[in-house]
Protein backbone atom coordinates (compact mmCIF):
# COMPACT_ATOMS: atom_id res chain seq x y z
CA UNK A 1 0.00 0.00 0.00
CA UNK A 2 1.28 3.33 -1.21
CA UNK A 3 1.76 6.23 1.03
CA UNK A 4 -1.04 8.01 0.00
CA UNK A 5 -3.22 4.99 0.30
CA UNK A 6 -2.13 5.23 3.86
CA UNK A 7 -2.77 8.63 4.83
CA UNK A 8 -6.24 8.63 2.49
CA UNK A 9 -6.99 5.39 4.84
CA UNK A 10 -6.04 6.49 8.57
CA UNK A 11 -6.86 10.38 7.96
CA UNK A 12 -10.13 9.34 7.27
CA UNK A 13 -10.86 6.55 9.79
CA UNK A 14 -9.44 9.24 12.66
CA UNK A 15 -11.14 12.55 11.47
CA UNK A 16 -14.74 10.55 12.36
CA UNK A 17 -14.02 11.07 15.68
CA UNK A 18 -13.50 14.65 15.16
CA UNK A 19 -16.68 16.80 16.14
CA UNK A 20 -14.95 18.24 18.88
CA UNK A 21 -12.44 20.31 16.54
CA UNK A 22 -13.41 22.83 15.56
CA UNK A 23 -13.28 26.78 15.73
CA UNK A 24 -16.41 29.56 15.06
CA UNK A 25 -15.89 32.60 13.41
CA UNK A 26 -19.45 33.25 12.48
CA UNK A 27 -19.97 29.42 11.19
CA UNK A 28 -18.21 26.18 12.42
CA UNK A 29 -14.78 25.71 10.95
CA UNK A 30 -14.28 22.13 11.41
CA UNK A 31 -11.13 20.11 10.87
CA UNK A 32 -13.26 16.99 9.68
CA UNK A 33 -14.02 19.96 6.91
CA UNK A 34 -10.30 20.46 6.32
CA UNK A 35 -9.49 16.43 6.05
CA UNK A 36 -12.67 15.94 3.37
CA UNK A 37 -11.44 19.03 1.56
CA UNK A 38 -7.46 18.09 1.62
CA UNK A 39 -8.69 14.39 1.01
CA UNK A 40 -11.37 14.74 -2.02
CA UNK A 41 -8.62 17.09 -3.74
CA UNK A 42 -6.11 14.19 -3.54
CA UNK A 43 -8.68 11.50 -4.92
CA UNK A 44 -9.91 14.32 -7.83
CA UNK A 45 -6.04 14.29 -8.65
CA UNK A 46 -4.69 10.95 -8.56
CA UNK A 47 -7.52 8.47 -8.95
CA UNK A 48 -10.03 7.61 -11.51
CA UNK A 49 -13.56 7.87 -9.84
CA UNK A 50 -16.35 6.71 -10.72
CA UNK A 51 -19.94 7.66 -9.11
CA UNK A 52 -22.37 5.08 -8.53
CA UNK A 53 -26.19 5.44 -10.81
CA UNK A 54 -27.62 4.23 -7.54
CA UNK A 55 -25.71 7.05 -5.58
CA UNK A 56 -26.35 9.51 -8.26
CA UNK A 57 -30.17 8.57 -7.85
CA UNK A 58 -30.96 9.34 -4.36
CA UNK A 59 -28.92 12.60 -4.66
CA UNK A 60 -31.35 13.32 -7.67
CA UNK A 61 -34.73 12.40 -5.40
CA UNK A 62 -33.22 14.39 -2.55
CA UNK A 63 -32.94 17.43 -4.68
CA UNK A 64 -36.61 17.09 -6.09
CA UNK A 65 -37.96 16.34 -2.94
CA UNK A 66 -36.47 19.85 -2.07
CA UNK A 67 -38.17 21.57 -4.62
CA UNK A 68 -41.10 20.03 -4.08
CA UNK A 69 -40.65 21.74 -0.37
CA UNK A 70 -40.11 24.61 -1.75
CA UNK A 71 -42.95 24.90 -4.14
CA UNK A 72 -45.18 24.22 -1.19
CA UNK A 73 -43.49 27.00 0.86
CA UNK A 74 -42.76 24.55 3.84
CA UNK A 75 -38.87 24.95 3.30
CA UNK A 76 -36.94 27.75 2.16
CA UNK A 77 -33.95 27.88 -0.09
CA UNK A 78 -31.59 28.52 2.28
CA UNK A 79 -32.75 25.58 4.44
CA UNK A 80 -32.56 23.30 1.38
CA UNK A 81 -29.67 23.80 -0.78
CA UNK A 82 -27.36 24.55 2.78
CA UNK A 83 -28.40 20.55 3.45
CA UNK A 84 -28.17 19.19 0.03
CA UNK A 85 -24.61 20.75 -0.54
CA UNK A 86 -23.16 19.03 2.64
CA UNK A 87 -25.06 15.64 2.15
CA UNK A 88 -23.70 15.90 -1.47
CA UNK A 89 -19.97 16.42 -0.68
CA UNK A 90 -19.82 14.36 2.23
CA UNK A 91 -21.52 11.72 0.81
CA UNK A 92 -19.31 11.80 -2.67
CA UNK A 93 -16.29 11.60 -0.74
CA UNK A 94 -17.22 8.48 1.08
CA UNK A 95 -17.69 6.84 -1.74
CA UNK A 96 -15.39 7.78 -3.47
CA UNK A 97 -12.63 6.95 -0.67
CA UNK A 98 -13.87 3.20 -0.28
CA UNK A 99 -13.84 3.22 -4.22
CA UNK A 100 -10.00 4.12 -4.36
CA UNK A 101 -9.11 2.30 -1.18
CA UNK A 102 -6.53 -0.77 -2.06
CA UNK A 103 -7.48 -2.55 0.94
CA UNK A 104 -10.37 -5.14 2.10
CA UNK A 105 -12.97 -4.06 4.58
CA UNK A 106 -12.33 -5.96 7.02
CA UNK A 107 -8.95 -4.52 7.27
CA UNK A 108 -10.38 -0.91 6.84
CA UNK A 109 -13.20 -2.28 10.14
CA UNK A 110 -10.12 -3.65 11.81
CA UNK A 111 -8.28 -0.08 12.05
CA UNK A 112 -11.52 1.47 13.01
CA UNK A 113 -11.56 -0.97 15.93
CA UNK A 114 -8.20 -0.12 17.47
CA UNK A 115 -9.34 3.78 16.92
CA UNK A 116 -12.22 2.96 19.19
CA UNK A 117 -10.21 0.47 21.63
CA UNK A 118 -7.74 3.54 22.50
CA UNK A 119 -10.30 5.64 22.53
CA UNK A 120 -11.75 4.17 25.20
CA UNK A 121 -8.81 3.89 26.79
CA UNK A 122 -8.17 7.42 26.94
CA UNK A 123 -11.94 8.32 27.93
CA UNK A 124 -11.70 5.91 30.95
CA UNK A 125 -8.67 7.55 32.26
CA UNK A 126 -10.16 10.76 31.15
CA UNK A 127 -12.85 10.29 33.21
CA UNK A 128 -10.98 8.88 36.38
CA UNK A 129 -9.53 12.34 36.56
CA UNK A 130 -12.18 14.44 35.73
CA UNK A 131 -14.55 12.79 38.39
CA UNK A 132 -12.02 12.23 41.11
CA UNK A 133 -8.84 14.08 40.83
CA UNK A 134 -11.18 17.08 39.81
CA UNK A 135 -13.67 16.34 41.87
CA UNK A 136 -16.03 16.37 38.97
CA UNK A 137 -19.26 14.60 40.15
CA UNK A 138 -21.38 15.55 37.23
CA UNK A 139 -18.59 13.96 34.70
CA UNK A 140 -19.45 11.61 32.13
CA UNK A 141 -17.51 10.00 29.73
CA UNK A 142 -16.79 11.46 26.49
CA UNK A 143 -13.21 10.71 25.50
CA UNK A 144 -12.68 13.25 22.76
CA UNK A 145 -16.08 13.92 21.51
CA UNK A 146 -18.55 16.73 22.43
CA UNK A 147 -21.56 14.48 24.10
CA UNK A 148 -21.43 10.90 25.53
CA UNK A 149 -24.04 10.30 23.63
CA UNK A 150 -21.69 10.63 20.38
CA UNK A 151 -19.29 8.69 21.75
CA UNK A 152 -21.32 5.67 22.63
CA UNK A 153 -22.96 5.85 19.09
CA UNK A 154 -19.69 5.47 17.40
CA UNK A 155 -17.99 2.83 19.07
CA UNK A 156 -21.14 0.44 19.71
CA UNK A 157 -20.35 -1.15 16.09
CA UNK A 158 -17.09 -1.96 17.66
CA UNK A 159 -18.78 -3.05 21.16
CA UNK A 160 -21.26 -5.65 19.03
CA UNK A 161 -17.71 -6.68 17.11
CA UNK A 162 -15.88 -7.41 20.14
CA UNK A 163 -18.88 -9.21 22.07
CA UNK A 164 -19.73 -11.47 19.33
CA UNK A 165 -16.09 -12.12 18.44
CA UNK A 166 -16.26 -13.04 22.58
CA UNK A 167 -18.84 -15.47 22.27
CA UNK A 168 -18.34 -17.23 18.77
CA UNK A 169 -14.43 -16.88 18.61
CA UNK A 170 -13.78 -16.89 22.67
CA UNK A 171 -10.63 -15.27 21.83
CA UNK A 172 -8.93 -13.80 25.02
CA UNK A 173 -8.34 -10.66 23.28
CA UNK A 174 -11.53 -9.78 22.45
CA UNK A 175 -12.99 -10.41 25.23
CA UNK A 176 -10.19 -7.38 27.26
CA UNK A 177 -11.48 -5.29 24.47
CA UNK A 178 -15.03 -5.85 25.10
CA UNK A 179 -14.30 -5.20 29.17
CA UNK A 180 -12.93 -1.61 28.41
CA UNK A 181 -15.59 -0.66 25.83
CA UNK A 182 -18.14 -1.92 27.87
CA UNK A 183 -17.00 0.55 30.72
CA UNK A 184 -16.77 3.26 28.62
CA UNK A 185 -20.22 2.73 27.82
CA UNK A 186 -21.57 2.62 31.22
CA UNK A 187 -18.96 5.48 32.44
CA UNK A 188 -20.54 7.43 29.69
CA UNK A 189 -24.48 7.07 31.23
CA UNK A 190 -25.73 8.13 28.25
CA UNK A 191 -29.55 6.09 27.78
CA UNK A 192 -28.59 5.62 24.07
CA UNK A 193 -25.25 3.96 24.62
CA UNK A 194 -27.56 1.01 27.02
CA UNK A 195 -29.81 1.34 23.82
CA UNK A 196 -27.30 0.57 21.93
CA UNK A 197 -26.53 -2.73 24.24
CA UNK A 198 -29.76 -4.09 24.04
CA UNK A 199 -29.89 -3.88 20.22
CA UNK A 200 -26.35 -5.44 20.06
CA UNK A 201 -27.76 -8.10 22.53
CA UNK A 202 -30.78 -8.96 20.46
CA UNK A 203 -28.61 -9.06 16.97
CA UNK A 204 -25.93 -11.65 18.71
CA UNK A 205 -29.34 -13.76 17.61
CA UNK A 206 -28.42 -15.37 14.52
CA UNK A 207 -31.16 -18.42 14.07
CA UNK A 208 -34.54 -17.59 15.63
CA UNK A 209 -35.94 -20.71 17.45
CA UNK A 210 -37.53 -20.21 20.80
CA UNK A 211 -34.32 -21.04 22.71
CA UNK A 212 -32.37 -17.89 21.18
CA UNK A 213 -35.33 -15.77 21.91
CA UNK A 214 -35.77 -16.65 25.39
CA UNK A 215 -32.45 -16.27 26.24
CA UNK A 216 -31.64 -12.76 24.66
CA UNK A 217 -34.86 -11.52 25.42
CA UNK A 218 -34.12 -12.90 29.57
CA UNK A 219 -30.63 -11.22 29.20
CA UNK A 220 -32.05 -8.29 27.55
CA UNK A 221 -34.82 -7.83 30.55
CA UNK A 222 -31.68 -7.90 33.70
CA UNK A 223 -29.87 -5.58 31.17
CA UNK A 224 -32.34 -3.65 30.77
CA UNK A 225 -33.41 -3.51 34.45
CA UNK A 226 -30.03 -3.03 35.39
CA UNK A 227 -29.75 -0.01 33.42
CA UNK A 228 -32.94 1.79 34.92
CA UNK A 229 -32.00 0.79 38.85
CA UNK A 230 -28.05 1.71 38.51
CA UNK A 231 -29.13 5.08 36.28
CA UNK A 232 -30.90 8.28 37.59
CA UNK A 233 -30.62 9.72 34.73
CA UNK A 234 -31.96 6.77 32.38
CA UNK A 235 -35.18 6.41 34.85
CA UNK A 236 -35.95 9.92 34.85
CA UNK A 237 -36.00 10.34 30.92
CA UNK A 238 -37.72 6.69 30.49
CA UNK A 239 -39.88 7.76 33.54
CA UNK A 240 -40.41 11.16 32.01
CA UNK A 241 -41.35 9.84 28.74
CA UNK A 242 -43.91 7.43 29.49
CA UNK A 243 -45.58 9.93 31.36
CA UNK A 244 -45.58 12.45 28.14
CA UNK A 245 -46.89 9.58 26.07
CA UNK A 246 -49.97 8.78 28.77
CA UNK A 247 -50.71 12.51 29.83
CA UNK A 248 -50.00 14.11 26.22
CA UNK A 249 -49.03 17.29 28.15
CA UNK A 250 -45.26 18.55 29.24
CA UNK A 251 -45.48 19.20 32.91
CA UNK A 252 -42.33 19.35 35.04
CA UNK A 253 -40.16 16.78 32.82
CA UNK A 254 -36.80 16.96 31.71
CA UNK A 255 -35.51 19.09 29.13
CA UNK A 256 -34.56 16.08 27.21
CA UNK A 257 -38.16 14.01 26.95
CA UNK A 258 -38.60 17.96 26.01
CA UNK A 259 -36.52 18.03 23.20
CA UNK A 260 -37.79 14.90 21.92
CA UNK A 261 -41.75 15.20 22.24
CA UNK A 262 -41.74 18.34 20.87
CA UNK A 263 -39.98 17.15 17.87
CA UNK A 264 -42.19 14.01 17.44
CA UNK A 265 -45.06 16.92 17.77
CA UNK A 266 -43.96 18.97 15.02
CA UNK A 267 -43.00 16.22 12.69
CA UNK A 268 -46.64 15.01 12.69
CA UNK A 269 -47.78 18.31 11.65
CA UNK A 270 -45.10 18.30 9.05
CA UNK A 271 -46.26 14.74 7.98
CA UNK A 272 -49.95 15.60 8.05
CA UNK A 273 -49.64 17.83 5.25
CA UNK A 274 -47.72 15.06 2.67
CA UNK A 275 -47.09 12.01 4.26
CA UNK A 276 -45.16 10.14 1.48
CA UNK A 277 -43.10 13.16 0.66
CA UNK A 278 -42.97 14.86 3.96
CA UNK A 279 -42.23 18.91 4.25
CA UNK A 280 -39.53 18.72 2.13
CA UNK A 281 -35.24 18.86 2.57
CA UNK A 282 -34.99 21.97 5.79
CA UNK A 283 -38.12 21.86 6.43
CA UNK A 284 -38.45 20.76 10.04
CA UNK A 285 -36.65 24.05 11.59
CA UNK A 286 -39.25 26.13 9.70
CA UNK A 287 -42.41 24.22 10.87
CA UNK A 288 -40.73 23.94 14.37
CA UNK A 289 -40.90 27.84 14.89
CA UNK A 290 -44.29 28.39 13.38
CA UNK A 291 -46.11 25.71 15.48
CA UNK A 292 -44.03 24.92 18.74
CA UNK A 293 -46.52 27.17 20.87
CA UNK A 294 -49.60 25.10 20.35
CA UNK A 295 -47.46 22.35 22.20
CA UNK A 296 -49.86 21.21 25.23
CA UNK A 297 -48.26 22.77 28.22
CA UNK A 298 -45.44 24.71 27.33
CA UNK A 299 -47.34 28.18 27.39
CA UNK A 300 -48.05 27.62 30.79
CA UNK A 301 -44.54 26.70 31.82
CA UNK A 302 -41.52 29.32 31.79
CA UNK A 303 -39.35 26.82 31.72
CA UNK A 304 -40.05 25.39 28.35
CA UNK A 305 -40.82 29.02 27.10
CA UNK A 306 -37.10 29.36 27.78
CA UNK A 307 -35.78 26.39 26.04
CA UNK A 308 -38.36 26.69 23.12
CA UNK A 309 -36.17 26.33 19.93
CA UNK A 310 -33.96 22.76 21.68
CA UNK A 311 -32.97 20.66 18.87
CA UNK A 312 -35.01 22.46 16.43
CA UNK A 313 -32.37 22.48 13.49
CA UNK A 314 -31.94 18.61 13.74
CA UNK A 315 -35.24 17.24 15.25
CA UNK A 316 -33.14 15.55 17.96
CA UNK A 317 -33.85 12.25 16.05
CA UNK A 318 -32.50 11.43 12.25
CA UNK A 319 -34.85 9.05 12.42
CA UNK A 320 -37.93 11.88 13.44
CA UNK A 321 -35.97 14.37 11.21
CA UNK A 322 -36.48 12.07 8.03
CA UNK A 323 -39.98 11.28 8.79
CA UNK A 324 -40.76 15.27 9.17
CA UNK A 325 -39.11 16.42 6.22
CA UNK A 326 -39.11 13.59 3.55
CA UNK A 327 -41.44 11.67 4.76
CA UNK A 328 -42.46 7.67 5.16
CA UNK A 329 -41.16 6.80 1.39
CA UNK A 330 -37.87 7.76 2.72
CA UNK A 331 -38.02 5.52 5.63
CA UNK A 332 -39.38 2.54 3.70
CA UNK A 333 -36.05 2.99 1.29
CA UNK A 334 -33.88 3.20 4.53
CA UNK A 335 -34.98 -0.21 5.64
CA UNK A 336 -34.75 -1.75 2.27
CA UNK A 337 -31.10 -0.35 2.37
CA UNK A 338 -30.31 -2.22 5.49
CA UNK A 339 -32.19 -5.18 4.43
CA UNK A 340 -30.81 -5.43 1.17
CA UNK A 341 -27.30 -4.70 1.69
CA UNK A 342 -26.94 -7.20 4.61
CA UNK A 343 -24.60 -9.94 5.07
CA UNK A 344 -26.29 -12.81 6.91
CA UNK A 345 -23.16 -13.93 8.47
CA UNK A 346 -21.07 -10.93 8.49
CA UNK A 347 -20.04 -9.66 11.90
CA UNK A 348 -18.96 -6.76 10.28
CA UNK A 349 -22.83 -5.75 8.96
CA UNK A 350 -24.50 -6.62 12.17
CA UNK A 351 -22.35 -4.45 14.06
CA UNK A 352 -23.03 -1.55 12.00
CA UNK A 353 -26.64 -2.15 12.39
CA UNK A 354 -26.11 -0.89 15.62
CA UNK A 355 -24.75 2.48 14.67
CA UNK A 356 -27.82 3.06 12.38
CA UNK A 357 -30.28 2.12 14.71
CA UNK A 358 -28.82 4.48 17.49
CA UNK A 359 -28.35 7.09 14.82
CA UNK A 360 -32.23 6.77 13.75
CA UNK A 361 -33.02 7.65 17.30
CA UNK A 362 -30.74 10.05 18.25
CA UNK A 363 -29.12 13.68 16.69
CA UNK A 364 -30.99 14.47 13.45
CA UNK A 365 -27.76 15.91 11.40
CA UNK A 366 -27.10 14.32 7.85
CA UNK A 367 -23.97 14.75 7.36
CA UNK A 368 -21.86 14.24 10.89
CA UNK A 369 -18.37 13.31 10.12
CA UNK A 370 -18.90 9.07 10.86
CA UNK A 371 -22.65 8.43 9.17
CA UNK A 372 -21.47 8.05 5.25
CA UNK A 373 -18.54 5.83 6.84
CA UNK A 374 -20.65 3.62 8.27
CA UNK A 375 -23.26 3.50 5.29
CA UNK A 376 -20.60 2.95 2.91
CA UNK A 377 -18.31 0.51 5.02
CA UNK A 378 -21.76 -1.46 5.30
CA UNK A 379 -22.43 -1.63 1.56
CA UNK A 380 -19.26 -1.80 0.02
CA UNK A 381 -19.12 -4.58 2.73
CA UNK A 382 -21.87 -6.34 0.87
CA UNK A 383 -20.46 -5.92 -2.24
CA UNK A 384 -17.24 -7.61 -1.19
CA UNK A 385 -19.45 -10.53 -0.63
CA UNK A 386 -21.54 -10.54 -3.30
CA UNK A 387 -18.34 -11.12 -5.41
CA UNK A 388 -16.74 -13.93 -3.31
CA UNK A 389 -20.31 -15.64 -3.59
CA UNK A 390 -20.31 -14.95 -7.02
CA UNK A 391 -17.07 -16.62 -7.36
CA UNK A 392 -17.93 -19.45 -5.47
CA UNK A 393 -20.48 -20.01 -7.76
CA UNK A 394 -18.60 -20.00 -11.32
CA UNK A 395 -16.29 -22.86 -9.74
Amino acid sequence: MSDLNKYLLYSTLLSIFTEAFFVTYGVDLKLFYIVLIVNFTIILAFYEVKISTNHVLVLFFLFLNGLWGMTKGSTSFYSFIAQFIGICIVSLYYYSFFRVQKVKVEKIFQIYLRISFYLSIYGVFNFIYGKYILNNYLYRLQSIMLEPAHFVTIIMPAFYYYLASSIEKRKLSSLLHLLVLTSAIVLGNSSLGYIGVLCSLVLLIKKINIKNLVMVAALSIMVFVGFYKLSPEFQMRLDDSLSVVKKIEFKGHNLSTFALFSNIYIAEINLSNNPVFGGGLGSHVIAYYENIKTLPGVKSSLDYVNHIGLNAKDANSLLIRIISELGLLWIILIIYFIYKCSVKYSLISRAIITYFVMKLLREGHYFPPEMYFFVFLYYFNYLQNKKKEEALTEL
